[in-house]
């Protein structure tokens, strides 16, 4: 008797403990840009732009390098016919509305280098009519062209945030899925699978969890990309996190009633959020 109150409590103590380090099973869903990765601006002015030309375009033309940026994303993409309508839309990270000719090509219908030679063109076009301030400024102008958009340039400079890698593997430890579901243009992201920071991606979620925006054609923050996602991985949403940079998608993704994280750059309440949803334990 003595012998089988002991057991009794034993299982019981068994069942406690399992209970306590016990955690649901859940599916999170990670953005790659500005919550897995980064893409390393400061090294893109300096090798890819240079900043003497920066410093001579703001002395000697007087004006903002912020300018250029404005020329680019809020003049020449708009010049070019695309097939996303332009009711249709997606913001940048900055908070500036997306050209809908930038959509076509995170959606891979068109590629980088295709993009670039168009707006060379509309460059060269623009210069005959005396459109610039400047040589500099033209000169300055197709070379942030070719950073945006160039694919091997976009993947030469974009590393991995370590402090969102650590969180993905410590998920994977705990018995979560995890899936990529990105904004990303099919022809960087080949570039990128050749990198160090690709392959380890590619390692982490394997093939076919990465869900890109160039590979499927549709991106966020259309809700049908969350839809396709629930769909392709016979997912409930209820029990999916999805986490990223951008309100709009995460407004897009809870409107599936996929519980979302609008991330802001601090990988502590990150983690704080992964633990109170069940994804990791107390520590």
């Amino acid at each position: 008797m003595k012998n089988l109150i002991s057991m009794r409590k034993y299982l019981l103590l068994i069942v406690a403990l399992g209970h306590l380090s016990f955690i649901d099973a859940k599916t999170i869903l990670w953005d790659l840009g500005g919550v897995l990765f980064k893409v390393d601006r400061l090294g893109m002015s300096y090798y890819e732009l240079g900043w003497k030309d920066f410093a001579s375009y703001m002395v000697w033309d007087q004006r903002s390098p912020n300018n250029l940026k404005d020329l680019l994303f809020d003049d020449l993409l708009y010049r070019i016919d695309a097939q996303t309508p332009d009711s249709f839309i997606a913001y940048m990270p900055d908070g500036r509305r997306m050209a809908p000719i930038m959509m076509d090509w995170l959606k891979g219908m068109i590629s980088g280098h295709e993009l670039c030679n168009k707006l060379h063109q509309i460059i060269k076009d623009l210069d005959t009519r005396h459109y610039f301030v400047s040589e500099r400024e033209r000169v300055l102008l197709e070379k942030m062209v070719k950073v945006v958009f160039d694919p091997q340039v976009l993947a030469r400079y974009t590393k991995l945030v370590n402090a969102g890698i650590e969180l993905v593997e410590l998920c994977r430890k705990s018995g979560c899925a995890n899936i990529v579901v990105s904004n990303w243009d099919p022809f960087s992201y080949a570039h990128l699978l050749r990198t160090g920071p690709g392959r380890k991606i590619f390692q982490l979620f394997g093939q076919h969890y990465i869900f890109i925006s160039g590979a499927n054609g549709i991106m966020k923050p259309d809700v049908a990309l969350f839809k396709k996602v629930i769909e392709q991985y016979h997912l409930n949403p209820a029990d999916c996190l999805f986490v990223d940079d951008q309100i709009e998608n995460i407004r897009a993704a809870e409107s599936c009633g996929i519980k979302s994280y609008w991330f802001q750059g601090d990988y502590k309440a990150l983690k704080n959020v992964l633990i109170q949803e069940g994804c990791l334990p107390l520590s």
